[in-house]
């Protein structure tokens, strides 16, 4: 309870989406929706499938630490990032035990775009570094296991019942209704950073650039929930730190 009253003190007010609604016929169904998705952000819990063979082994206990790695870019049977059904689905994580990254999207994306998918740091070292993209869910326990062409999925979101209890009352504390992920009053202006980009670049091979033909193609997917909402607005992708030179031997003498 206190962890809610705390919540709903930091929340900037009342949902927009009942604010902004052209009648009570749209306000209702527009709160349906919502505590619908909100519940669905609870958990990601599901089997993972790939056309080709993947590998990801990775967990990450509250946040604090974990460890890892693996990248999965296929599709999701289950309930994940706000959805329920069949849809496209992509991770990409390393972990070693204080210092974790992790990436995470469901539903209509580009995984080479920082814009549409949750890249954070984890971990306690990687909390204390700072945002390095649009945040995924944390605290949160994060399990993949994917071998081949299949894997199992199993995370639990603490902050999102929080969310759902206070969207009952009409509030949206992690400013998300109607939107593919939101964030929390202290997570305001987060977006993806110059260190993500080299991180991403550096560990999994993928550079920023929008590719939808390469990175989403076309697939059966049916599902309800936030993959097909707008993303928030968010700010240009910052290119990555010039790597230093090396100079030539000659220069060097």
């Amino acid at each position: 309870m206190l962890l809610l009253a705390l919540a709903l003190a930091a929340t900037p007010g009342c949902s927009k989406r009942l604010l902004n609604a052209g009648g009570v016929g749209e306000a209702i169904g527009n709160y349906l929706t919502d505590r619908a998705t909100d519940m669905l952000d609870t958990v990601d819990v599901g089997f993972s499938v790939s056309t080709k063979p993947q590998f990801c082994l990775y967990a990450n206990g509250v946040s604090m630490g974990g460890g890892g790695f693996g990248m999965v870019d296929g599709y999701f049977a289950g309930i994940g990032g706000g959805n329920i059904g069949y849809t496209r689905f992509y991770t990409a994580n390393v972990g070693v035990i204080v210092w974790c990254y992790e990436e995470l999207a469901f539903g209509d994306f580009d995984r080479h775009d920082l814009n549409t998918v949750n890249a954070q740091g984890t971990g306690i070292a990687g909390l204390l570094m700072g945002p390095l993209g649009n945040p995924g869910w944390k605290p949160a326990c994060i399990h993949y296991l994917h071998l081949g062409w299949i894997g199992f999925v199993g995370n639990i979101n603490y902050l999102q019942p929080l969310d759902l209890a206070a969207g009952f009352l009409g509030l949206d504390p992690a400013q998300d209704d109607g939107l593919r992920f939101g964030l929390w009053p202290w997570e305001a202006e987060h977006q993806a950073s110059a260190q993500a980009v080299a991180l991403r670049e550096d560990m999994f091979g993928l550079t920023d650039k929008k590719d939808p033909g390469e990175t989403a193609p076309a697939s059966v997917s049916a599902f309800f929930g936030r993959g097909r909402m707008p993303l928030p607005p968010v700010g240009k992708v910052p290119p990555r730190a010039p790597k230093a030179e090396a100079k030539p031997e000659a220069e060097k003498k």
